[in-house]
């Protein structure tokens, strides 16, 4: 049949005149009278040349109305008016057949969204949104943008883009246009630390907690710790006196030998580069276990020595931001103690009160006690009474001054007053008192009160002056005084 075929075929080259109609089939049957060349079959198709668009241009001198299958575009063509066209396309009009999806890249870095679509001469066209999705702009090539007219587009992403959107509408031969997905660009930032950990002051036993925030993708965390001023650092593993070691808070319990330790976090995530924070330090709490600070970190330690005595004292009162700049220098006045009593929050000078006596050396609760002569019931005169002392508010290696300590102190002075207190090397304010019947404050900024550990019969001496005098004196022992601690 293929010879059949064959023959026809070349019957109709060879000899034209001999035939006017041509017909190729398997039945033995005429053409058509309307056909030059009737070719049928119920089991075979025809195929006409089929050839890419490079093979098609190197056709020399086509002849007008030739006719190809285009196999790079998929269209069939035929040569008209000096120029190859689409007679009919297997896919006309734009279709997507990969839709672009979101990307997520680092700030600085570049993000290709890329599609793909079949049709006839497509033209491509991305579009960003800025608002969400509510608008859209289109974009093309330069800044950020590179493919903007092509199926793939480039973005050198910056962290203020995060969160834009972007889609590409496609026309070509045929209606309609196309339009993708819309996806979100995802712009992630290198770990940013927005707060610090700050240093810390702990009991022997205690716990030190230092804390940190970042911004950034995929955050990781590892604290370290430097035990020799910062010169070699050793990451940190939860156990032991240690957790929280690859969170945002490191946990420490603290011991005497950890003082001075210093602390860092470093912080890494999907971008670079990684964060470290600022050096942080622990440090033993000078002050007994349990001490209530009116102000953060209680005063500072700082020693000031009476050459003319040769005593070393704190050049503060307890409880005191800084060392007097003057008598009435309210940073420099301190909290104000009721004798004997530890510092268990009664001393601020706003806490509350209440007139029920404690039983007991501890009260357990840091109301100022009012309306008797003394804050307990039976009293105790064994409170105070050295560094080892029950209720000893001083830091550690110091104590209450006893009446004979302070007392050598005011004889030191220049003038036997609150002038001559001031121009001390304790430098000693005027910080009032406390009032043991109401626990109102009394005489603040005009007189200055200081306990000693000496106590006489019911009552404990003190040291007051005055912008007139000073002297020793012996008080209740409900009121609240000012304490400057000796060192032992």
């Amino acid at each position: 049949m293929k010879k059949t075929a064959l023959y026809f075929l070349m019957m109709m080259f060879i000899v034209p005149a001999a035939y006017a109609q041509v017909g190729i089939n398997n039945d033995g049957s005429d053409p058509d009278s309307s056909a030059i060349l009737d070719v049928k079959s119920t089991d075979k198709g025809m195929l006409p040349p089929r050839m890419t668009t490079a093979q098609r241009d190197a056709i020399s001198s086509p002849a007008e109305f030739l006719m190809i299958i285009n196999t790079d575009v998929g269209c069939m063509q035929i040569y008209r008016n000096s120029q190859w066209n689409n007679i009919w396309c297997f896919q006309c009009a734009p279709e997507i057949v990969s839709q672009p999806s979101g990307q997520e890249v680092c700030d600085g870095g570049t993000a290709t969204i890329a599609l793909q679509a079949n049709g006839s001469n497509l033209i491509y066209q991305w579009q960003e949104s800025t608002d969400g999705g509510s608008t859209w702009s289109n974009l093309s090539d330069g800044g950020a943008y590179s493919g903007a007219t092509t199926a793939a587009l480039t973005v050198t992403a910056t962290a203020s883009m995060d969160g834009y959107q972007y889609r590409c509408n496609i026309s070509g031969d045929c209606s309609p246009d196309a339009t993708s997905f819309e996806v979100n660009l995802s712009v992630n930032t290198a770990p940013s630390i927005t707060s610090q950990p700050s240093d810390q002051t702990v009991c022997d036993g205690g716990d030190a907690s230092y804390s940190i925030t970042a911004t950034g993708a995929n955050l990781t965390y590892q604290w370290q710790e430097s035990t020799d001023g910062g010169s070699t650092w050793s990451n940190l593993s939860d156990g032991g006196a240690y957790s929280g070691a690859t969170t945002t808070s490191l946990t420490v319990t603290f011991s005497t030998a950890m003082d001075g330790y210093q602390y860092r976090c470093n912080i890494s995530g999907d971008c670079s580069p990684d964060a470290s924070s600022n050096e942080v330090s622990l440090t033993l709490d000078p002050y007994p276990s349990g001490t209530v600070h009116c102000i953060t970190g209680g005063a500072n330690v700082v020693d000031v020595t009476n050459s003319t005595t040769g005593e070393t004292w704190m050049d503060r009162n307890l409880g005191a931001s800084q060392q007097a700049t003057s008598s009435t220098d309210a940073d420099a006045y301190g909290d104000l103690y009721q004798w004997g009593r530890f510092s268990d929050g009664h001393q601020c000078r706003s806490s509350g009160t209440t007139t029920t006596q404690s039983g007991s050396d501890t009260p357990g609760h840091s109301d100022f006690i009012i309306g008797s002569d003394d804050w307990r019931s039976p009293a105790n005169n064994n409170l105070w009474q050295g560094v080892s002392g029950t209720n000893n508010p001083c830091p550690n290696g110091y104590r209450v001054p006893t009446e004979a300590e302070l007392d050598a102190e005011r004889q030191s002075w220049s003038h036997n007053d609150a002038a001559g207190a001031i121009a001390s090397p304790l430098k000693l304010p005027v910080a009032g008192d406390r009032y043991y019947s109401s626990g109102s404050l009394f005489n603040v900024g005009s007189i200055g009160y200081y306990w000693s550990s000496t106590v006489g019969g019911s009552y404990a001496y003190d040291l007051s002056f005055g912008s007139g005098n000073a002297g020793m004196y012996s008080s209740n022992r409900a009121h609240g005084y000012s304490v400057r601690c000796i060192k032992d």
